[in-house]
């Protein structure tokens, strides 16, 4: 799964989805455009993993993981931890959990 992300072919189509797909990089700042590409690839990243995630679950997650410098996949699959994710619903958070051990194996 996590090669496929970084390959850009693993993105699901529901990525999209989140208001992005209207979005001109032209019409961003530059900061705004690498947010913008930061979010995607968490969005990406959350969606393969937990693709039964509501849609607000996933912005709003998005969003923390992102203001809090998880925003790549290094940051999310080797350093992320437990307390990073109290912001989380407990069964979110543990399903996650699951899901970056056996990525890890």
């Amino acid at each position: 799964i996590l090669e496929k992300i970084r390959a850009g072919s693993g993105i699901p189509a529901s990525a999209t989805s989140f208001g992005y797909a209207n979005l001109s990089s032209t019409s961003l700042t530059p900061s705004e455009n690498v947010r913008l590409q930061k979010e995607k690839l968490v969005q990406a990243w959350l969606i393969t993993s937990m693709p039964y995630l509501h849609t607000d679950d996933i912005r709003s997650y998005t969003r923390r993981l992102v203001d809090d410098g998880f925003d790549s996949l290094p940051m999310l699959t080797e350093q992320l931890e437990e307390d990073d994710l109290d912001f989380m619903k407990k069964g979110h958070k543990r399903a996650l959990l699951k899901v970056i051990e056996a990525s890890k194996k």
